[in-house]
């Protein structure tokens, strides 16, 4: 069965098998995953013809943060924040 047919009101246990190391990130911090994902993007057109491959996707975030590392990009770092919003989103350290 595809994990897109099981995720609706199952999400934390699909998630659990795709990416194990997210339930210490979120328990750490108290996070909480919803029950229900409504959407999954499927990127498999293209990897098969375009060959491409994500660099930055949520198992990279959750090992980012499992390391106390920052979540933001080389290229976010270099840029910084640009002022496009009236408020700055923070994003959580490694102690939240």
């Amino acid at each position: 069965m595809r994990k897109c047919s099981v995720i609706i009101g199952n999400a934390p246990e699909v998630v659990q098998r795709t990416v194990p190391a997210y339930a210490t990130a979120y328990s750490h911090r108290g996070w909480k995953i919803h029950q229900i994902i409504d959407r999954v993007y499927v990127k498999e057109k293209a990897r098969k013809d375009q060959g491409w491959e994500p660099t930055y996707d949520f198992a990279y975030v959750v090992a980012r943060i499992n390391a106390g590392e920052s979540l933001r990009s080389p290229l976010t770092q270099l840029t910084g924040s640009k002022g496009y919003h009236a408020e700055i989103a923070s994003i959580p350290s490694a102690n939240q």
